[in-house]
């Protein structure tokens, strides 16, 4: 693990912060490049996952929620399905809509909420 000493690193950030704040243009290729994937095989359920989550990157996060969504509708039983409604709560966080966005977590299937007998 690195340990940030001067003032300068500190000053910084941590490394891989540069990494996670891609430039808007960066974004921009990332989605072309998922969009080109998509074209090449429509059906490809983990694309349209993480195309989703780029959209949201650039700030279009009603059209990752539907990429996320559509992930789900074709591959439902997906063992990255988890990942595909942490991505649409995500794109609705984005967007402000904070309630939407508990609620697709909440529907997620890994999420088991237990009632208290009373």
């Amino acid at each position: 693990m690195a340990r940030f000493t001067s003032s300068k690193n500190l000053r910084d950030g941590p490394p891989c912060s540069s990494r996670l704040a891609a430039s808007a243009s960066t974004r921009q290729r990332r989605a072309s490049a998922f969009e080109t994937a998509l074209r090449l095989n429509p059906s490809f359920s983990l694309a349209h996952g993480y195309y989703g989550l780029t959209l949201s990157y650039c700030g279009r996060w009603e059209e990752g929620t539907l990429a996320a969504e559509r992930a789900l509708l074709l591959s439902p039983r997906d063992p990255f399905s988890a990942t595909y409604y942490g991505i649409a709560s995500y794109a609705q966080f984005v967007g402000r809509n904070y309630v939407t966005s508990g609620v697709k977590l909440i529907k997620n299937h890994r999420f088991e909420i237990i009632e208290a007998a009373g």
